[in-house]
C-alpha cells in the first residue's frame, strides 16, 4: 500500500468536511504540505500572491489600512493549484 502524501490527506479531509470551520488547522496543514513538497514557506507563498496581485494591479483591493488581507479561499486556491501543477509537472 502506498503512503498518501500530506497534500492528498489534506484534500481528502477538506472534501469530507473534517476541516470545516477550522481555519487555524487548515493553515497549519498547508504549511506542512509546503514543507513536505519542498516548496518554501507560507510566507513565501503569500509573497508570491502579493507579487501576482501587484502585477495585475489588484493588490489595492486586498489592502486594509496598509495591511494585506487575503481571504482564506484565495490563499487555499493558490496553494492547491500550485501543488497540483508541481505534481503534474513532476509526472512528465
Amino acid at each position: 500500500m502506498t503512503k498518501s502524501s500530506k497534500f492528498d490527506v489534506l484534500m481528502r479531509d477538506i472534501t469530507s468536511g473534517t476541516l470545516t470551520d477550522q481555519q487555524d488547522e487548515l493553515v497549519s496543514r498547508m504549511e506542512e504540505v509546503l514543507e513536505e513538497e519542498e516548496m518554501g514557506s507560507m510566507d513565501e507563498m503569500i509573497n508570491d500572491i502579493r507579487d501576482y496581485l501587484t502585477s495585475k494591479n489588484k493588490l489595492d483591493a486586498y489592502l486594509k489600512e496598509g495591511v494585506m488581507q487575503l481571504p482564506l479561499e484565495l490563499v487555499f486556491s493558490w496553494f492547491s493549484t500550485t501543488i497540483k501543477k508541481r505534481k503534474e509537472s513532476s509526472k512528465n
